[in-house]
């Protein structure tokens, strides 16, 4: 449902999933669908120059992966469903769709989770076809076993069209949702985005708010002290939002 635009002239739309497409230079961005704690569906193809040529054609969406079991899951090594690139003048195809129910889920440092859009092809440039929005994860889970290390990823495709310029136009990243704050110390080290942004900020109010208070002598220790310890408490508080990196 998300699919990007083809367009006869190429430069064609990235796919949407857990995060939009982003827009080629004449083909529209796919759109978000599917669901945050329940994703069913695999993600969506980007847009075609011409799709009667291999050549010119979108790239794939992610499959779906779905993994139901009473019993542990263990990630130790790669599972993936990743978009693929645009091919010739064709936007990227989205990440697709993961879904893990078990009583248990644990696994080491090398195991990672994926399901990232693909690139949208650069041919033209700086007037280039839509990247692949990044797709969906849910590890839904009854209990930790020890603590997890594995890292997991929705990342957007490339593909910026530049003219006219505007950040919108950029692919989204994709939805990670998990049913508590257990494994989101992995999820933030890989961010570089909107929750690691906000917390920079917060320490920053921090900051001013003790800078303030000392140049009007007003000395309020505990205070101070109880925010800066509240700041990092965000992070686990925060939900990633499927309009901005996640």
């Amino acid at each position: 449902p998300g699919k990007g635009a083809a367009h006869s002239s190429g430069w064609a739309g990235g796919g949407g999933h857990g995060g939009k497409g982003g827009q080629g230079y004449f083909g529209a961005a796919g759109i978000v669908c599917g669901a945050t704690t329940n994703p069913l569906l695999p993600g969506s193809g980007g847009g075609s120059w011409n799709a009667a040529y291999p050549r010119n054609r979108g790239g794939c969406g992610g499959g779906l992966v779905r993994i139901e079991t009473p019993g542990s899951v263990t990630v130790d090594g790669a599972l993936t469903a990743n978009g693929t690139f645009g091919n010739y003048a064709a936007g990227g195809g989205a990440g697709g769709g993961i879904l893990l129910q078990c009583g248990a889920f644990g696994g080491g440092a090398s195991g990672q989770i994926r399901a990232s859009g693909g690139n949208g092809d650069s041919a033209g440039a700086p007037s280039v076809s839509g990247g692949g929005g990044g797709g969906r994860i849910a590890v839904n889970y009854a209990s930790l076993a020890g603590t997890p290390a594995v890292q997991f990823t929705a990342a957007p495709g490339t593909g910026f069209n530049t003219s006219p310029p505007g950040a919108r136009r950029v692919a989204q990243y994709g939805t990670l949702a998990f049913p508590t704050a257990g494994l989101l110390p992995n999820e933030v080290a890989n961010l570089t985005g909107t929750l690691s942004g906000e917390v920079r900020r917060l320490r920053a109010d921090v900051a001013r708010l003790r800078e303030e208070l000392s140049r009007k002598g007003a000395a309020a220790p505990e205070f101070l002290a109880a925010a800066s310890r509240s700041v990092p408490s965000v992070v686990e508080r925060a939900e990633p939002s499927p309009s901005g990196p996640v």
